[in-house]
């Protein structure tokens, strides 16, 4: 055998490397990605808080307050509809 047929250099490269089937995993990731930060969005920031304070958090750090309120602004901001003049 030669070093050209070790490589698999006399094969087309779309015999060598057959297509893959996509799976879509990606897309579904993003989808529930895009449904979580809807929720979110949709709660705001003192939705958030009430619901952590009804699932027994009965204090936060106020970083942790400012995290929770940044995150919120931000993902509001990035999945609000757009405005088009």
């Amino acid at each position: 055998m030669s070093p050209a047929e070790w490589n698999g250099a006399d094969v087309p490269p779309e015999e060598r490397y057959p297509a893959a089937t996509p799976s879509g995993w990606p897309t579904r990731l993003a989808g529930y990605a895009k449904l979580i930060a809807t929720a979110i969005t949709t709660l705001g920031t003192t939705g958030i808080l009430q619901w952590l304070q009804s699932a027994g958090m009965t204090s936060l750090p106020a970083w942790a307050v400012a995290g929770i309120t940044a995150v919120v602004g931000l993902l509001t901001v990035l999945f609000s509809p757009k405005n088009k003049a």
